[in-house]
């Protein structure tokens, strides 16, 4: 037997180890598809159908052709994807250095507006020890102190909230695109998606629903009240609408129409969720009834996130009265 020649023996166990390889292969491919589909839903999408083609038409077709084939799709489909993440990472480091600025711009307003405060608070007292009579300095001076030290409170609290913001913005939470409690996208999100249809000529309006009466509720039971709120704004909304999340009783979502048929929806939308609501917790109950206002912005051309985000604010206030 020269050496080129195997025996069927040989010969079936080269075959058994040929067919291995190609089912690890293929498996591989697999994996990385429903991995790519569990990270990054809609970057992964079209590429993770590539790839789910190329197994079935390996499964059927395996040759050294098909293989070299496959090998060059798989290295493109792969370097698609990561130049896309690595777009989005951009744009959220991009975000991120931008709210650092708002941050750091308001750490100095802060500053600024507390020692003015205090600088009129001073001359205010210095004023009042000329033109009041001696009997009552004692209980001027006493009350500038106490606004001074309620002054110093308030901004000691607010740094502290801006101080905490911060820090969530490098926690593992703030880069999730869901909100913890709602299950909706959060504001990172909505964001995210607002600016990249901004980027295009699509119609849309953003709405603002502020819900009065929350404050009411213990905040024990909130969090439900919260969550029910929530999937009755998500049943309103279309697959190709979108809703989040913004900051206690505030929810935002885009629609993409225009301003006529936002309106009417806006006013559907605001009726189905103003009512009662129960949250049950440790065998007691609360009910709350909740009242929904509605503020309406339609995209122009030149908008930016937050000259949109401002007119919805604005028509919110306006529809409040």
């Amino acid at each position: 037997m020269t050496p080129t020649q195997l025996s069927p023996e040989q010969n079936a166990e080269r075959e058994g180890l040929l067919r291995t390889a190609v089912e690890s292969y293929l498996a591989t491919i697999q994996r990385i598809a429903e991995f790519l589909s569990a990270v990054a839903p809609d970057l992964a999408s079209p590429h993770q159908e590539q790839l789910i083609k190329l197994r079935h038409r390996l499964a059927f077709q395996t040759t050294p052709e098909t293989l070299l084939e496959s090998q060059e799709i798989l290295e493109r489909e792969l370097a698609a994807i990561a130049e896309k993440a690595a777009e989005v990472r951009d744009g959220k480091i991009d975000d991120l250095q931008r709210i650092s600025v708002i941050l750091a711009q308001a750490d100095d307003a802060l500053l600024i507006r507390k020692h003015g405060c205090a600088d009129q608070l001073r001359h205010f007292s210095r004023e009042m020890d000329v033109a009041c009579a001696p009997e009552k300095l004692s209980q001027l001076r006493t009350f500038v102190e106490t606004v001074q030290q309620e002054s110093d409170r308030l901004f000691a609290r607010l740094q502290a909230e801006m101080d905490r913001f911060r820090m969530n913005l490098t926690t593992p939470e703030a880069a999730s695109s869901s909100d913890p409690v709602t299950g909706l996208p959060n504001l990172r999100e909505f964001a995210r998606q607002i600016v990249a249809r901004l980027s295009r000529t699509t119609a849309f309006c953003l709405l603002i629903f502020d819900l009065q009466g929350l404050g009411q509720v213990d905040p024990a039971f909130a969090e439900e009240i919260l969550k029910q709120v929530a999937a009755g704004l998500a049943s309103q909304v279309r697959a190709r609408d979108l809703a989040c999340r913004w900051e206690d009783g505030k929810f935002l979502v885009l629609l993409e129409c225009g301003v006529v048929e936002a309106t009417a929806r806006a006013r559907q939308i605001a009726l189905g969720l103003t009512g009662h609501y129960r949250a049950e917790m440790d065998g007691q109950e609360a009910i709350v009834e909740l009242k929904a206002w509605v503020g309406l912005a339609e995209r122009r051309p030149e908008d930016e996130l937050h000259q949109l985000l401002q007119r919805a604010e604005t028509s919110l206030k306006c529809s409040r009265g």
